[in-house]
């Protein structure tokens, strides 16, 4: 029968020095995970202590574990309803959120940026829309037709300040709420009327 583990104060001093420096590891490993994902503001004050430590392991904003930060283009999710109102259900914009909702919202923005990738977006994202269909239903009724993903492209000049590439929108994928959980639709790219220009690094 193993004995059950022993408390900290009754530990010898070497196997309190081994706990700890464990114990101390791990807090320092889950802060910087979370430090290494969110944006450049909070980054910047503790850069000394977690900057090499989140680079080495690649823990950063261009960690491809849930894709590319969205630094030149935007993915926002929409909602239509019947007379054609439309609603901003999710954004991967943040310039206007406060550092506590970019920590928190890091991961699924990454996320959702991932939609204008066409593996990812075949692979889940009807199923991703159904979940913003039931989202959008549950809170405005209804009402709510459908729901679709666009990608806001900026406009990107080079240093001599002349445009490389002029700002669009494009859609990624869209879904008939109406028509239940099985049915999504997923839509070939094509620019939509109208481009939509967003300043140029604007997150």
């Amino acid at each position: 029968m193993t004995e059950p583990p022993l408390l900290y104060k009754e530990l010898g001093k070497k196997q309190r020095m081994i706990r700890g420096a464990l114990t101390a590891f791990t807090l320092y490993h889950l802060v910087a995970m979370l430090i290494g994902g969110t944006i450049n503001d909070i980054k910047r004050p503790v850069a000394l202590v977690f900057q090499a430590y989140d680079e080495g392991f690649r823990m950063t904003n261009s960690w491809g574990m849930f894709g590319k930060p969205p630094t030149t283009t935007h993915v926002l999710l929409e909602a239509e309803q019947a007379d054609g109102t439309k609603i901003l259900l999710s954004t991967t914009r943040a310039g206007d959120r406060t550092w506590f909702e970019r920590l928190r919202d890091v991961r699924i923005r990454k996320i959702q940026s991932k939609l204008t990738e066409n593996d990812d977006r075949i692979r889940w994202g009807a199923a991703y829309l159904d979940y913003f269909c039931r989202l959008a239903r549950a809170k405005y009724g209804p009402d709510v037709k459908t729901v679709r993903a666009t990608e806001q492209i900026h406009e990107t000049k080079d240093r001599a300040d002349k445009v490389t590439r002029k700002a669009s929108t494009q859609l990624l994928v869209s879904k008939d709420c109406a028509a239940g959980p099985t049915s999504g639709v997923l839509s070939p790219f094509r620019t939509l009327p109208g481009p939509v220009r967003i300043p140029n690094g604007e997150l």
